[in-house]
């Protein structure tokens, strides 16, 4: 069984396609979504119309991320008070101002601008079809989602799970460069995991494509691959990231997943992970982006050669970012 395990589309429709088409030629059974579907990018609908036909074919898995989360808290500050019409008589930075003001009388979390001006713009542009059976599975679940905060599931004799940052929050950071016992701390400050048998946890939120395998003695080994070439996962356990498909950030602008192997008639949790690039038509969604005001920073972003990590990354050690930027030269796929 192949899961295409996806992260941080981030509405770019562009990048969700050509990952999906690869995807599906490599045969691909289930998607595997670890949040992030909008936000940033300017085509929400589009990627939750093109995901919505794997849910209804029975073949998604998914976690919500800080960016649904986001969505959440704008739709209430919009109910809050004198209520905020999201329409188009109103400038994008007027509306920015008014969600943001009442975010504040909220006390919900003040995401970047940034994210929350972009996130105001989804909403704008989705008017109408959020009340569709079409979207119904996204938006109708996302609260549900939000609070289990991770997905937990039985398959080939591994215990997997799916999160968005860490098993603990939805926007904790967990990065490869991290202290053992930071890792430890946000993976498994409940230590049944590590004594449930072979196990792997996916997840994303960093938009950096990582791949760590847990020894028998409990140490974290950071393990280097090449596109398109499979790798082990860990007879232990294995945590992995698959990075961004719309917005990457690891030096690298090209869409980042990963594919996994699963012999799902194992009782000994045998798999393989493969991590893919894809270019695609980067320059149809920022075209998009402009016309419809979103931020230049992410325009921007999305336009380097070089996409630098995201804010909180904090200090990138230079070996990993010299073992990013050789990975950038590497072909996406050697098949």
């Amino acid at each position: 069984m192949k899961a295409a395990v996806l992260s941080d589309i981030h509405a770019n429709g562009a990048a969700l396609k050509a990952v999906l088409k690869h995807a599906q030629s490599k045969g691909a059974d289930q998607i595997w979504l670890l949040g992030d579907l909008i936000g940033y990018a300017s085509h929400p609908q589009g990627c939750i119309q093109t995901i919505s036909q794997f849910y209804s074919k029975d073949r998604l898995r998914w976690v919500a991320g800080n960016h649904e989360r986001i969505f959440q808290d704008v739709l209430s500050a919009c109910a809050y008070g004198e209520k905020i019409t999201l329409d188009s008589t109103k400038t994008s930075q007027e509306l920015y101002v008014a969600v943001k003001q009442n975010l504040e009388l909220l006390h919900l979390p003040q995401p970047s601008e940034s994210a929350l001006l972009s996130m105001i713009l989804n909403i704008r542009s989705m008017n109408g079809f959020m009340q569709t059976p079409e979207a119904a599975w996204y938006f109708d679940e996302i609260k549900t989602r939000l609070e289990a905060n991770r997905l937990d599931f039985e398959l080939g004799g591994r215990h997997w799970v799916l999160a968005h940052g860490s098993l603990l929050r939805v926007d904790e950071y967990v990065h490869p460069w991290s202290p053992d016992s930071v890792i430890f701390n946000a993976m498994f400050r409940e230590q049944s995991l590590l004594a449930s048998g072979p196990f792997c946890v996916c997840y994303g939120h960093t938009h950096i494509p990582v791949l760590l395998n847990i020894s028998d003695d409990k140490k974290i080994q950071i393990i280097d691959f090449k596109y398109g070439d499979p790798i082990k996962l860990g007879s232990l356990g294995s945590i992995i990231n698959p990075g961004s498909v719309g917005l990457p950030s690891d030096y690298d602008p090209r869409s980042s997943y990963a594919m996994i192997d699963i012999n799902d008639e194992s009782d000994h949790g045998e798999a393989t992970i493969t991590f893919y690039r894809l270019e695609y038509e980067v320059g149809k969604i920022i075209r998009r982006m402009g016309r419809e005001e979103y931020p230049i920073t992410l325009q921007d972003h999305l336009n380097s050669l070089e996409p630098l990590p995201r804010e909180g990354s904090g200090n990138v050690p230079k070996w990993f970012e010299e073992q990013c930027r050789e990975r950038k030269n590497l072909p996406g796929d050697t098949k």
